[in-house]
């Protein structure tokens, strides 16, 4: 049973996510208004891996001057969302299929090792984590990508904070957000059948409960399975699938909606 106060708190912190981006930014500075809208931009595929982010553009778009974005476009480099090419401005990351899977080999190791040393979640924490999954697995239902990877990265984050080993977590972070691109592909394909998500949902669950149980076998395993199961799936997919203009993905989510 989930502690009222920890669950009406998430639903609190999940409401404001429905608002809009413009709603969901508007006590940020404008460099973060600007990087929070065009990484959703990258979760929602209307900028994919390798295209360039043409700044006149999105400075209109956004309604700003050039100079709060490119400290966005500065932020987004330092998390390896963004590339800097000196001369040619700026490109959304972009990775070659087998360097995907390389990527998720490296977190396999390290999140697996990261989370043998970790300060073990209260009830409060895991019922708290509990919520956000929830959340989370309505949202992807209901096609909602960008509120769900906001959700998602802020489970992975938590998850990470937990590690004693530092510097392991923050590699683990840092190769998370290389990987955004590639992951709405996974979360796409998943709203495909009822299957596939249900397949995230039990996943999930075992997560929360080797954390309940305090098992570090079990959470290994559960970390291991998450990741392997999202590095088989991207080795299943085509190119297109992966790598193409959203076509796909926007009539996968036409049908969910």
């Amino acid at each position: 049973m989930k502690p009222r106060a920890y669950t009406k708190g998430v639903m609190r912190r999940v409401a404001r996510r429905r608002m809009t981006d413009e709603a969901l930014s508007s006590n940020l500075d404008a460099p973060r208004r600007a990087a929070v809208h065009l990484q959703h931009s990258i979760v929602r595929g209307d900028l994919v891996p390798g295209e360039k982010v043409k700044q006149n553009d999105w400075a209109k778009r956004l309604g700003i001057s050039g100079v709060p974005l490119r400290e966005a476009l500065n932020m987004l480099t330092a998390q390896d969302v963004l590339q800097h090419v000196p001369r040619r401005g700026y490109f959304v990351m972009s990775m070659t299929k087998q360097q995907i899977l390389q990527i998720y080999r490296l977190r396999i190791f390290i999140e697996t090792e990261m989370v043998r040393d970790i300060r073990w979640p209260s009830e409060e924490e895991v019922a708290e984590m509990e919520a956000q999954y929830e959340v989370f697995h309505e949202e992807l239902a209901a096609g909602h990508l960008e509120r769900a990877h906001d959700l998602y990265r802020d489970l992975y984050f938590a998850r990470a904070e937990l590690s004693r080993l530092d510097l392991f977590a923050r590699e683990a972070r840092r190769l998370f957000s290389q990987t955004v691109p590639y992951r709405m592909a996974n979360f796409v394909n998943a709203l495909r059948s009822e299957a596939g998500i249900e397949t995230i949902r039990r996943k999930d669950a075992a997560m929360l409960e080797a954390f309940r149980a305090r098992d570090v076998d079990d959470l290994v395993s559960a970390v291991y399975g998450t990741l392997h199961s999202t590095m088989v799936t991207l080795e299943q997919l085509d190119d297109d699938e992966i790598f193409g203009k959203p076509r796909r993905r926007r009539r996968t989510l036409a049908a969910v909606k």
